[in-house]
């Protein structure tokens, strides 16, 4: 992380994933995320049991369509 003018900056690449964290001088934390696939990025709803940390997961339209389809059978 590299701190410019008062603001705090990370990159994280995984798996085709951005995640980008920025912090302001109020110590305020954004996270954002992109994808290389370039299609929506999507919180999905699920509970991953986790009591003293925040955790979310993540995926995108294109992967959630193509695994629709894959359980489907769809081609």
């Amino acid at each position: 992380m590299s701190d410019v003018g008062g603001v705090d900056r990370g990159v994280i690449v995984v798996a085709g994933y951005t995640v980008k964290a920025t912090s302001d001088e109020d110590g305020h934390l954004t996270l954002t995320i992109t994808h290389s696939d370039g299609s929506q990025v999507q919180a999905l709803e699920m509970d991953l049991g986790f009591d003293d940390l925040w955790a979310e997961r993540f995926s995108t339209a294109l992967i959630e369509d193509r695994y629709s389809h894959s359980i489907k059978g769809d081609k």
